[in-house]
């Protein structure tokens, strides 16, 4: 006599989905994670490339670094750090290259009078302004100006008393520029709700929603500092304030402690 095969009873297949969706309500958020962290590293992989196109215009240009932007008056920009940099990386793509970013790609700008700002937007990596100041230093001991003026020039190297802490540059909104005007002119959003369209946490221009540095990845922020180097730090780890109110990781000087 032929023995009839068993079948899964109603419970049992209910307990084989049940353990199923248990496995992947623990693995999906790992792999999000790990996709993320992938993300992360080839976004730092491109900011640490334009580090080094900054120093090395810096070698051919008497030990400046670009100006952030070129041009009679800010409303006539018609060359930016991006276009400065642009022959020692060679190619367009880098400067839009975070995979996290939510916006297009960077293309040069058009070098004609009254040419087209548009070439501002869609840079995955915001300048820091606040370090290049009229006189080449902001918010120091011996010139403590709440407000200094801003031209955003190029700023010489050895003026930078600790290039390895000063920032350069880091993840941005799509806009060349993270400040543009004056050291008090600074909004931070570490917690919802944040500005317009914002979707992570940020700090930068408080009236220009655009010109902020943003925490896209795992909640922090991938920066390039003055050396060349670039590393990934949460973003309130590096918008700490001296005892004066100055955000001493965007300044020229050696501003920690006074």
């Amino acid at each position: 006599m032929q023995r009839r095969k068993g079948a899964f009873t109603l419970i049992e297949l209910l307990v084989v989905i049940a353990i199923i969706a248990i496995l992947a309500a623990i693995l999906f958020p790992v792999f999000a994670k790990a996709r993320e962290k992938a993300r992360q590293t080839a976004c730092l992989s491109g900011l640490k490339q334009i580090g080094m196109a900054f120093m090395m215009y810096g070698q051919d240009y008497d030990e400046l670094s670009p100006q952030i932007w070129f041009g009679t008056t800010s409303t006539l920009q018609q060359y930016f750090w991006m276009d400065a940099i642009l022959p020692y990386v060679k190619s367009n793509e880098l400067f839009s290259s975070c995979p996290s970013k939510n916006f297009g790609d960077w293309v040069p700008s058009p070098m004609i009078p009254g040419g087209s700002n548009a070439a501002r937007t869609n840079v995955s990596f915001a300048a820091n302004a606040l370090y290049a100041s009229n006189s080449g230093a902001a918010n120091t001991a011996d010139n403590q100006v709440a407000t200094p003026p801003m031209r955003e020039g190029g700023v010489a190297l050895a003026s930078l008393e600790v290039p390895a802490d000063t920032i350069l540059a880091g993840d941005g909104t799509g806009y060349y520029i993270c400040y543009s005007g004056s050291s008090a002119d600074i909004a931070v959003e570490l917690q919802k709700p944040y500005s317009g369209t914002l979707t992570y946490a940020n700090f930068g221009r408080a009236n220009a929603p655009s010109t902020r540095f943003v925490a896209r990845h795992m909640e922090g922020t991938n920066w390039l500092f003055c050396d060349g180097h670039a590393k990934w730090r949460r973003l309130d780890d590096v918008i700490k304030t001296n005892g004066n109110g100055v955000l001493y990781n965007f300044t020229v000087e050696d501003d920690v402690n006074w």
